[in-house]
Formats: structure tokens, sequence, C-alpha cells
């Protein structure tokens, strides 16, 4: 028995009591690693000391060599001790190829001395099992006998030279790595502490936490290996490291590298202890912070502390001295200014311009020395530097907050207008980011011409001066002229209203721009004459006509567009009539915006009235738009005079209803709006067929479909409108409930003329779903409903 192997490593047989006897020279019944190594030579057959001739053997055979080397010397060795050159089974061939990694083996060892014995004992059995393994492959996939050899002999010692290669440049790598570990303690640890101090202290960036991970898995890795312990840069990973799955995965791998020779084992065992340490470290937060980031700046922190306070007090008391010998130079300055008798000389600078002076160097000297990294040798002419390059940047941020207020304030507010009423009934995040951004330009505009009431503030946040942001935004406009950041500081107070006004919300900014209603307007203080003077055909009563089309609602979209262009063309000419009339309350955007609206309005109340007959009407006094055919093709036609009249009638009862008090009982959202904003709004506005199926459920499918669009906008419409008084919940039981009813509502009609079915077209679907909702909304909504005047009788 050999220390639990109870086979002999040369002859892969069980051990003889003859052998016993011969090797376990202490006596106690066992054959150990060490017996077994001295007896090496006695086990593979008797060699002498130099292994290359057995004792009482035959000569060997000699013949052609097809071995060179150390190869041909290891099958001369096996040869001694009864290998033949041919096998006649794989038994025999088993038995020569144990015979022959035996040879090898011992070869190995006497031309590699020095080795431990447990060394050797790895050796031995990684050797025997490599082996072990070739020859049972080779026999697997070689059944043809008899076998030469000398030829399996050859590739098997060619698979264990490259296995043995392999195994030692393992060996090297872990022991160089091991060694690197051990050895490179301290200048690890720098190298973390240098990745952790450059890494951004508000933000670590993953790959910067990579390498600072990295570099603290060295430095603990040499820590554990040396057998020592950073116990309170450990503690900083974690308070209770030592019970920690990570540090006991750690510790236990490199205690079995200890004892361990196999250089595989040796190199698996280190990347565990390395995946236990890495698991200690942790991970990075998401807001990137880290126990790694804090441990390494605790430790560093403490060890820079004294050595940076020594020197900066050294620093300061010699900037101090340079700064008075500045002021008093500066304080000493004249200047020549021309009198009616003569020219004076005068100081250059006020009392309060020097004390201005000296605070502004002093903020500049301790920022300097926050982060100052020198020596000390040259710091005056550091310093000096450095004060030039902050009096530039003060300069041009005096020059910017210069220009910030140079803009007048109505102008300012007026741009913050445009913002608010240039967006549409859906206002995109980019469009809200945009309405405070101008705002926030508006507020810096008051801060640098000294304004702090802020009409516009009060209106939609009555506690703005309270505010902290907009309390330390004062501060810092004001203390521009001293400040060693001034670039800095102004982009901050920028930043801070800015953060404010996003507080705020681009909604409530816009509903208090808006709460400044627009009177309404009276078109008959308007030269209505000149207006509709200016608009083709409509003195004359005339009208305007379409091409020829073979399909009537072709010819309705060429006069829709016709229509839609004619009155397009009255915008700037009312437009400049309206700013006359109304002056200061004049608000373009809320007047195009308003015009839009009843130009839309205008064309769908003519495709509502819509006219078709035969015949060649070019000419019509119709309310509506006509469609004339003749033959087999259709124009479209209308007049230009109720065209415009009904738009300007449109135009001023929108204005009217613009200027009254809101009816919050009333859907906010009209069905018009609603459709503009969908890929409906041209089928809408044509009455375009949109459902059309002869079976009862296809044709609620294709409308709910299409009412799920409409749904959807109505929804966006109404909580950019209510804004904090959007109920989603009320609003989807709204949609639920209309929905139910309009597909209620469907009935079967005649589609073709034999056949029977559904056909909706886009305004009739979207009028029912629209009024659904409406009364279900004013039914919940009726308290809200304004106060009816009373008279009594």
């Amino acid at each position: 028995m050999v220390d639990g192997v109870n086979f002999n490593p040369f002859t892969g047989k069980v051990f003889t009591t003859e052998e016993i006897q011969k090797l376990d020279t202490d006596a106690d019944g066992k054959v150990s690693s060490e017996e077994l190594l001295a007896g090496a030579s006695w086990l593979s057959g008797e060699q002498d000391a130099e292994g290359d001739v057995q004792i009482g053997s035959e000569e060997p055979k000699t013949e052609a060599p097809t071995l060179s080397g150390n190869a041909e010397k290891t099958y001369n060795l096996a040869a001694q001790n009864g290998v033949k050159d041919t096998a006649e089974d794989s038994t025999q061939l088993q038995e020569y190829m144990n015979t022959l990694i035996d040879s090898y083996i011992e070869q190995y060892i006497q031309q590699n001395p020095g080795m431990e014995n447990n060394e050797k004992s790895s050796l031995i059995t990684f050797i025997k099992s490599q082996g072990q393994e070739f020859v049972n492959q080779y026999i697997k996939e070689n059944t043809t006998v008899p076998y030469d050899t000398k030829s399996v002999a050859s590739d098997l010692i060619s698979k264990l030279d490259a296995a043995v290669a392999e195994r030692k440049a393992t060996a090297t790598e872990v022991n160089d790595e091991i060694e690197n570990y051990k050895n490179n303690v301290d200048a690890n640890y720098e190298k973390l502490a240098q990745t952790t101090d450059k890494a951004d202290d508000d933000f670590v960036t993953s790959q910067e936490f990579k390498q600072m991970k990295e570099e603290a898995v060295a430095y603990i890795m040499g820590m554990l290996l040396n057998g020592n312990e950073d116990s309170e840069f450990l503690q900083g990973l974690n308070a209770d490291y030592k019970n920690s799955s990570g540090y006991k995965v750690a510790m236990a791998a490199i205690k079995a590298i200890e004892g361990e020779t196999d250089p595989a084992k040796i190199k698996e065992y280190l990347e565990q202890a390395k995946a236990g340490i890495e698991q200690l470290i942790g991970n990075q937060n998401v807001d990137g912070t880290s126990k790694l980031n804090d441990a390494v700046n605790t430790r560093t922190e403490k060890q820079e502390e004294a050595k940076k306070a020594e020197a900066k007090a050294e620093y300061t008391e010699t900037l101090s001295n340079l700064i008075d010998e500045m002021v008093e130079s500066y304080s000493n300055e004249t200047e020549t200014r021309r009198r009616f008798f003569g020219n004076r000389t005068v100081n250059a600078h006020s009392a309060e311009d020097v004390q201005t002076y000296q605070a502004r160097l002093t903020n500049i000297m301790n920022k300097f020395l926050e982060t100052y990294e020198g020596d000390g040798t040259n710091i005056e002419s550091e310093f000096k530097t450095y004060m030039t390059k902050v009096m530039q940047e003060s300069d041009q941020a005096l020059a910017d907050l210069a220009e910030m207020g140079a803009t007048d304030s109505s102008d300012k507010y007026g741009e913050l207008k445009a913002a608010v009423n240039n967006v549409g009934t859906y206002v995109s995040n980019e469009e809200k980011q945009g309405i405070i951004d101008v705002s926030t330009d508006f507020v810096m505009n008051q801060l640098a011409q000294g304004i702090a009431d802020i009409s516009i503030l009060a209106e939609v946040y009555p506690d703005y001066a309270k505010d902290e942001k907009f309390t330390e935004a004062q501060t810092l406009i004001a203390g521009l002229k001293t400040s060693a950041t001034p670039k800095e500081d102004l982009a901050k107070a920028k930043q801070l209203i800015s953060e404010m006004m996003a507080g705020i919300g681009a909604d409530k900014i816009s509903e208090g721009v808006k709460n400044k209603k627009m009177p309404a307007v009276t078109l008959s203080d308007v030269d209505r004459e000149a207006l509709t003077s200016s608009v083709p055909g409509y003195d004359n009563n005339e009208s305007i006509s379409t091409g020829r089309y073979r399909d009537r609602n072709d010819a309705l979209n060429d006069i829709q567009n016709q229509a839609r262009a004619k009155l397009e063309s009255m915008r700037p000419a009312l437009l400049a009539q309206l700013k006359s009339q109304m002056g200061a309350d004049y608000d373009e955007a809320a007047l195009n915006e308003m015009i839009d609206d009843a130009i839309y309005q205008t064309i769908n109340d003519f495709t509502d009235m819509r006219v078709d007959k035969n015949g060649k009407h070019y000419t019509t006094n119709d309310a509506g738009f006509v469609t004339s055919k003749s033959g087999r093709k259709s124009r479209g036609v209308v007049n230009v005079k109720q065209l415009v009249d009904a738009f300007l009638a449109k135009f001023q009862e929108l204005s009217a209803n613009a200027a009254a008090e809101p009816d919050l009982s009333k859907n906010p959202v009209s069905t018009e709006e609603v459709m503009a904003d969908t890929p409906l709004a041209d089928a809408y506005q044509d009455k375009s067929t949109i459902i059309f199926s002869r079976d009862k459920a296809a044709a609620k499918q294709q409308a709910k479909n299409q009412i799920n669009i409409i749904a959807a906008q109505l929804k966006a419409q109404l909580r950019a409108k209510l804004g904090a008084d959007y109920n989603s919940a009320q609003i989807n039981e709204f949609i639920s409930q209309a929905t139910l009813a309009t597909l209620d509502s469907m009935q079967e009609t005649r589609i073709a003329f034999f056949m029977k079915g559904y056909k909706v077209n886009a305004r009739e679907l979207a009028d029912t779903f629209m009024a659904e909702f409406n009364k279900l909304y004013e039914e919940a909504n009726k308290d809200k409903a304004p106060a009816q005047e009373t008279t009594n009788s």
C-alpha cells in the first residue's frame, strides 16, 4: 500500500509482497511517496545509476534507428526491459507502453534533478495519466495487429513531451503570477489609489470601475497570499467580510494552493480566489458609487489629509502675502481726468473697487489651492497664470450677463408667449422643453436687469421668491464680480432657474401665460371692404371651379383645396388690420391659431352642405360645395362670397368663445380638433366610407379599430387641456361606454343593389362616438357649469 495507492506506477499492477518488503525501508508496513521514488530504479527493472543498461540482461539488438534524441534513448531503455518492436495484440502493446512510460518517467526525473518529493509524485501521476489516456485511445482507434511498437512509442513520447511542456509552462505562468502578487502588494495598491483618484468623484464610469476592481483584486490577492490582512480596507468593502461567501471562497482557494503541486489545479485555485475577491468587492451601484470607491478613498484620504493640510498652510501664507502686494498696487493706480481749469490726477479705483478686487483675489486663491497639485516651487507664477485665466472668464461672464439683460423685458416675454402659443394641441416632450428653456431665458433676463419681482412667476408659482434654487441663482449672479469660478457660476445660476422652471412644468407655465386673455376680436371695427376686396371674385359674387373629374369625390377634394387656399390668402391682410386695431392686446400666435381653426371648420361646414348637381352649374350661390356633373365627369364649385362670409363669421365666433369664461362642464376638445390630428382627418372631411362589410361582427371590429385611433387622440388632447385635472380612469371608462354605444347604434343597410350589410363613413362614426362621449363627460362635470344669471320677475 502506498499512501492509499495499491499499485506499482511503473507496471500498473498490484504491489507484490516482495516489492513491499524491498521498498518499505522504515518497516512501517506501508510504502511512502519518498520510498517509492527512492526505489523507482529497482521497480522499473533494476537499471544502473544512469538508467542506460539493464543489469544482467542481454545486449539489446541494434536496428536501424527511427527515433532521435531523448525519444530514442527512452525507447532503448524500455527495450532493455523487454519491449519488442512488434506487439502481437493490444494486451502486449499495453504492457510495452506501460514499460515505456516507466522509462520516460525515470529518464525525466534523472534529467531534472532537485524536484521536491511531492512534486515528483504529482509529476509521475500526471505522466502516467497522460500516457494511459493515449494508449487507451490508440488501441480503441487501431485494431489491426500486430502493432509497430516503435511507431506507437514515437507518438506516445511526442504526446508526453507536449503534455509535460504544457504543464511546465503552466507552472511557470502560475508561479510568476503568484510571485507578482506577493512582491507587488504596495505597488498594486498605489495603482488602485491613482486610478480611483483619476475617476470622477461625482460619477465613476463602468470602465473606470472595472479597472479599479482589477487592481483591487491584485492588491488583495498579494495581501492574502502573503498571509496578511488589511482589515480596515476589507471592512470598507464589507463590515463583516470574514463571514462573507466571497472571502471564504478566496481563503479556501489560497489555502488549497499551499499544498498543491499540479500547476493546472493551482491555476484553477487562483481563478477561484480571484472570483471570490471579486464577489467580496461587489458591483458598482446604478448611480456610479461603490464600496470599493469608498474604501479606497477613505484609506487614501487619511494618508493625504495631514500632508495636504501642512502644504496648504504654507501655500496660503505665501499667496496671501502676494495678494497684499497686488491689492496695494491696485489701490495706488491713478488716472488723469480732464478738468475745465486743467487736468487732475485722481485714484483710478474707488474704495469699493479695491474691496471687490481683494475679495476676488482671495476667492481665486482659495479655489486655486483646492486643486493645486504642484510642489510649491513656482506657486506664485502658477497662481498668477491661474488668476489671469479666471479674470478673463469673469470679464466674459459679466459680458454674457449683460447680454442676457440687454433685450427689453416685453420683447423677452413676447418670445415666451410665442413658444407657448406655437405648439399644437398635443405638446411633445421636445416642445415642453422648449417652453422651459424660453421661460428660463426670460427669468434670467429679469435677474440680469436686477428685477426680482417677476409677474409671470408670481402667476404660476406664488412662492418662487422663497425657492432655494431662485435665491441661490440670485446670489450667484450678485457674486459674479468676486467669484473665482464666474463662468461656472453663471452657468449654474441658469441651470438652477431651468430646474425651477422644469419643476413648475411646461403645462403650468403655458397655463399661466395663457391666463391673460386676449379680448374678443370685433370684426365690425375692421375695414371689411378693404379685407374682402383683396379676394378676387368676392365683390362680383363669382364662383371658383375645378377641372373635370370622373369621380365626384376627386372633384370635391380639388375644390376643398382651392377653397382652403382662397381663405389662406386672406391671412396677411386680416392680421395686419387686427394688429392695428388691437394694439398691445395683439397676440399674433393666438390669432393665427384661431384663423387655422376657422379655416378648418369652414371647410368642414361647406363639406357637410355639399350639393350634387347635374349640368354645367359652374356659378352658384349655394352655401356649400357643389359637385356639378356634366356627362360622365364632374367639377367642384364654390361661391367665393359665401365662403369668405362663412369664414369671417366663424372667426368672430371663435374669438368670442376664446374671450368668454370657459364652461368647465363641457368637453374642452371639439370633434374637429381631435380628427384634425388623426390619420382619419381627410376621410372625416370628405365623409369617406371606412366601414364596409356584410358581416356584423367584422363591421363592428372595423369600427372599433377606427374608434381606438380617435380615442387615443382624444385622450392626448384632454390630457394636454386638463393637466392635473385629467382623470385617466374616468376618461377610459367614458371612452369604453361611448364605444359600446357607438357600435350598438350601427344598423344594417343596403350596401349594394342586391346586398345588405354595414356601411359607415368617417364623419358618422366620429360624430356618433364623440356625441356619446360628450354626454357622459357633461353629466359627470355638470357641477362645473358656470352659474346662470337670474332675473327677478
